[in-house]
């Protein structure tokens, strides 16, 4: 610890960035080591539930034949091993995203043509529900590296589909300094508005495959380019995402 004699503005700043970055390093080396030791039984787990779950439904084809009826209930948890192992498999690779964010490189990307790729591969989703995602013409280019604001616009509108009613419509453009994404979902209720940045909250339930880290990525990614977020939402008519960077 510094005297207080000696504990000039630069030198408590040098302390400080010097102990973070150890933190830091701690965490990714903590986070790699979770990740690593998880992942192996995990795989396992998946694996074997996957052989069991297609024997099952083998034994139940051939019971059919000879009019027998195989206990529901093994499928149905057969099923459920399955679905939380693949959910815990998402929220190790979040946590190990979200410990290597950093921030990358800084040029005006085309805000309209990354839109459009992360359109294309949500098609299947949007196609399913029969909603249209328009993007504003001449948004401006934004000042982020172009895979972080993949991430942003993926995270944003692959939420927005997620609570969209069908044969609804999703808004991307720009107004006031900020870009935005509009749903006409069902909106988020103002008493926990001020938690959907938390890392893991989630109102999806838990047969959901949502991690509840979507958001939290999305803003700390904004957050490494000195950018902010915020969220305006009315519950039965739809939440809108601003978000901005430093001009």
């Amino acid at each position: 610890m510094l005297e207080k004699e000696d504990a000039s503005p630069e030198k408590m700043l040098a302390e400080i960035s010097q102990k973070y970055s150890i933190l830091n390093n701690d965490f990714q080396s903590f986070i790699h080591a979770v990740s690593h030791y998880l992942k192996s039984p995990l795989t396992a787990l998946l694996g074997f539930s996957s052989l069991l779950k297609d024997e099952l439904e083998h034994i139940e084809r051939t019971l059919a034949e000879k009019k027998v009826e195989l206990n529901p209930d093994i499928c149905h948890y057969t099923i459920r091993i399955i679905e939380n192992a693949r959910l815990l498999e998402k929220m190790i690779n979040d946590l190990v995203l979200i410990s290597w964010l950093k921030r990358g490189k800084v040029d005006p990307v085309k805000m309209e043509e990354v839109c459009g790729n992360v359109i294309n591969s949500l098609g299947s989703l949007l196609n399913s529900k029969g909603i249209s995602v328009e993007v504003e013409k001449c948004i401006p280019h934004a000042p982020v590296d172009r895979e972080h604001l993949r991430r942003i616009l993926h995270g944003l509108l692959s939420n927005a589909v997620k609570f969209s009613r069908e044969n609804s419509r999703i808004l991307v453009g720009f107004s006031d300094g900020e870009y935005f994404v509009k749903d006409e979902g069902i909106g988020i209720s103002n008493c926990i508005l001020d938690r959907v940045f938390i890392i893991f909250f989630t109102t999806c339930g838990k047969t959901s495959m949502c991690t509840g880290a979507g958001l939290y990525i999305v803003k700390r990614i904004i957050e490494l380019y000195n950018g902010g977020i915020r969220i305006e939402s009315f519950p039965n008519r739809g939440t809108t995402v601003f978000f901005s960077f430093p001009t």
